[in-house]
């Protein structure tokens, strides 16, 4: 399949240039705006991220590069008649200061929620299981495995204080 193929899909083509400059949100769709009313508040829809440009006309308005998107979409993303929540998966491969998780609140109404991946080591066990070994030359990284101090200070509590009420499951995979 071709880009151009690709973003056919989504009521554009690939040809079309990225837009610069804000992410706006695309006009909602009468139909999903009376469905999202509709559900109970405690219905939370939503995906893994809201960085995904095949997203045009029906969360973005315009066309806009995936970093754009990651930098600048989420208010547009949130504004989306059934998106209520969206996870926020690149903690797993860094834990994120309170400040990050701060900047990621504003940018979303008050009944919006997140869900959160804990970073990748806390469930990473110290010593191999069953005789598995890392692949030679693979870099080695300190297991903070079932850690319960890192888990608290360092994902728990910058994910709790700077999302408030706007935070949702932290998900340990």
């Amino acid at each position: 399949m071709t880009t151009g193929e690709q973003w056919s899909l989504f009521g554009g083509s690939g040809d079309e240039p990225a837009i610069d400059g804000a992410v706006a949100p695309a006009a909602p769709d009468p139909a999903l705006a009376a469905l999202g009313a509709s559900l109970p508040a405690t219905i939370r829809l939503g995906t893994s991220s809201w960085s995904f440009p095949g997203w045009k006309g029906l969360v973005y308005a315009g066309r806009h590069s995936e970093s754009a998107l990651a930098r600048d979409g989420l208010r547009a993303y949130s504004q989306h008649p059934l998106l209520r929540t969206v996870g926020v998966d690149k903690t797993y491969y860094r834990p994120a200061p309170l400040e990050e998780f701060m900047r990621l609140a504003e940018q979303v109404p008050r009944d919006f929620r997140f869900l959160v991946k804990a970073h990748e080591s806390i469930m990473q066990p110290a010593q191999p299981l069953d005789g598995w070994r890392p692949a030679p030359g693979a870099p080695h990284r300190p297991s903070r495995w079932l850690d319960a101090a890192f888990a608290a200070d360092e994902i728990v509590a910058p994910c709790v204080g700077g999302l408030a009420e706007r935070c949702g499951p932290i998900l340990f995979q």
